[in-house]
């Protein structure tokens, strides 16, 4: 059986990676699994997930359907990372900008064991070099300096256009590169291109000219950040002093990142698609692929994280679903009580002979519900039997067999019609990613 250890690849101290936007469609999960999985956590001492984890815009114009395999396992190898004392620093990005003001309620769903005690949310943070040349970065998603283009109302279709046609790009790309990589090695990205080049167009790469102003009145280094999809590190003169500005890209396409493998030093970055190429790692994972152990016990807490974003990010037929999801779910429940119900008639009847008023009632109910044709002489012949009999008299042979076998009938036809409805039922719940009912016992 595999152990954290067994899988160890990357001995890395500190992670910095961003832009997954799970729920969107876009993510490169098999890449990003693939990564934190060979992850040695027994020597990770502090993840930062430096915003846009959620595909929070994305989640909102999309219909329900369940969580992919590989995001769910994507979070399962987060949690166990806390479980491993490692600290992990979420901090949202516009994509997932409804957790800022939430901080502090997420903080108490600790209390409920939604997350672990080493889940930190923050809107910012910061990471300090040790020995004597200390250097000190803040980290933040990026957004906060988009130039004021960005937050023009006039320009937001722009922006909106731009990102559906992207999206579309990316799905597209998705499974082109996918096929050359598996038949001819080859990793292509056209989505990407088209993103680099409208944000070159409107000076967007690394927004220099607000982020040299954050560096001139806060006491730092430097900046790392996200939300530009683009990794990279530039050094510049600010007042005397070097300044960095470090990028960590993204796990849509370009599945980079920025590390360290010492304390004393600044981060730096990773390709990790050449990096894996380098190592060799061959076919990527597959949720078919065994899902170790380890990783696999957290699914409890994911699938409460699970909830948790959907609540934040209904999609756009939740309701509708939540809806019929709940209508299937009487359905089911009123046909499992009747079919008890008939099944406890059918066992008074083999063990006394009579039926009394309670399961008369009970019979007549369901054949007054019954418009088949071929039940007519099922009603007839209760209907006689009941007229023959008190509620405590016992029932001659053929009338008590007559009696039995059209309970049974109904009795079939009602846990044919369960079984129909736990399948329906369960199909809604899994779109939803609720619990599966269990079939009646």
């Amino acid at each position: 059986m595999d152990t954290g250890q067994d899988l160890a690849t990357f001995n890395f101290k500190t992670v910095f990676i961003s832009d997954f936007h799970l729920g969107s469609g876009k993510t490169a999960t098999p890449y990003l699994y693939e990564f934190l999985k060979h992850l040695n956590y027994d020597r990770l001492d502090s993840l930062y997930l430096v915003g846009d984890v959620i595909g929070g815009w994305e989640r909102l114009n999309k219909k329900q359907k369940p969580v992919a395999e590989m995001e769910k396992r994507v979070l399962d190898v987060l949690n166990y990372a806390a479980e491993q004392s490692v600290k992990i620093h979420l901090l949202p990005g516009n994509h997932d900008e409804k957790l800022r003001p939430l901080l502090h309620r997420l903080e108490k769903r600790k209390i409920f064991d939604t997350f672990h005690k080493n889940i930190i949310f923050e809107n910012e943070s910061y990471y300090e070099t040790e020995g004597a040349d200390k250097k000190r970065l803040k980290i933040i998603h990026g957004d906060q300096h988009d130039p004021n283009l960005f937050v023009k109302p006039w320009f937001r279709p722009i922006t909106t256009s731009v990102s559906a046609l992207y999206d579309g790009m990316v799905t597209l790309n998705y499974h082109v590169s996918g096929f050359l990589y598996k038949n001819f090695g080859m990793h292509v990205s056209f989505a990407k291109s088209m993103k680099s080049a409208f944000k070159k167009t409107i000076n967007f790469f690394f927004s220099h000219e607000s982020l040299l102003k954050g560096l001139e009145t806060d006491k730092f280094d430097g900046i790392l950040m996200g939300h530009t999809h683009m990794a990279g590190i530039r050094t510049f003169k600010n007042k005397g002093r070097t300044s960095y500005l470090i990028n960590d890209g993204d796990w849509v396409e370009s599945s980079t990142l920025a590390y360290t493998e010492d304390s004393k030093e600044l981060p730096k970055i990773m390709n990790y698609k050449a990096e894996r190429e380098r190592l060799g790692f061959g076919e990527l994972p597959d949720e078919e692929d065994v899902h170790p152990a380890h990783f696999a016990a957290m699914r409890d807490k994911t699938k409460r994280q699970i909830r948790m974003i959907q609540a934040f990010w209904p999609s756009s037929n939740h309701r509708e679903a939540r809806e019929e999801y709940n209508a299937l779910a009487r359905n089911y429940r009123e046909q499992k009580e009747s079919y008890a119900k008939l099944t406890h008639i059918l066992a008074d009847i083999t063990a006394h002979g009579s039926i009394d008023t309670t399961a008369r009632k009970e019979i007549s109910d369901i054949l007054a519900d019954t418009r088949r044709s071929y039940y007519k002489s099922q009603k007839e012949g209760i209907k006689r039997i009941f007229a023959a009999y008190a509620s405590d008299q016992p029932m001659a042979k053929d009338d008590r067999n007559f009696a039995k076998t059209v309970v049974r009938e109904f009795s079939m036809h009602s846990e044919r019609r369960m079984k129909q409805s736990l399948k329906t039922l369960r199909k809604a719940a899994k779109r939803l990613d609720y619990p599966l009912p269990r079939p009646a016992a």
